[in-house]
């Protein structure tokens, strides 16, 4: 009888799994949120914006991409359910942690701009949420009210 406990709370042990709850079929969506503007590199850096790199919006004007830091993010499921919520940090750069799903859709909100991206359990690990190009009059406006 003293052999036959040790064994069975081995087996026991081997069976059951350690961390058996709902948070270990939870999975964190990566990426960056940013935006396009033909303002030059060194004059945004000077006004806080971190650069990404330069871009061609459509195939006439030379951009540069920036990030969307302070962008706010949330991610629903299919029915739109809020499964989670973020705000960029300073490169732009996200991580959320939702339940896993087949699904999503990013809503992303930077000043007066909105835009959602639906984005497939197999492309959560880099999701890039472009805003979009914003013209140098609407991000000179942003920085003199934020002075």
């Amino acid at each position: 009888m003293n052999k036959t406990l040790p064994i069975i709370c081995l087996f026991v042990l081997i069976f059951i799994p350690f961390n058996y709850n709902a948070a270990a079929s939870d999975v964190v969506i990566k990426g960056s949120s940013q935006f396009d503007c033909s303002l030059s590199e060194k004059f945004m850096k000077k006004h806080g914006y971190f650069f990404i790199e330069e871009s061609s919006y459509e195939t006439y004007i030379s951009t540069n991409i920036y990030a969307a830091s302070g962008s706010e993010l949330s991610v629903l499921d299919e029915e739109g359910n809020v499964l989670g919520t973020a705000m960029a940090d300073n490169e732009g750069s996200f991580s959320i942690t939702v339940p896993k799903g087949e699904t999503y859709r990013i809503i992303a909100r930077f000043h007066d701009q909105k835009v959602e991206k639906v984005v497939k359990f197999s492309d959560i690990e880099k999701v890039t949420v472009s805003l979009g190009f914003f013209k140098s009059e609407i991000v000179d406006n942003w920085l003199r009210t934020a002075s």
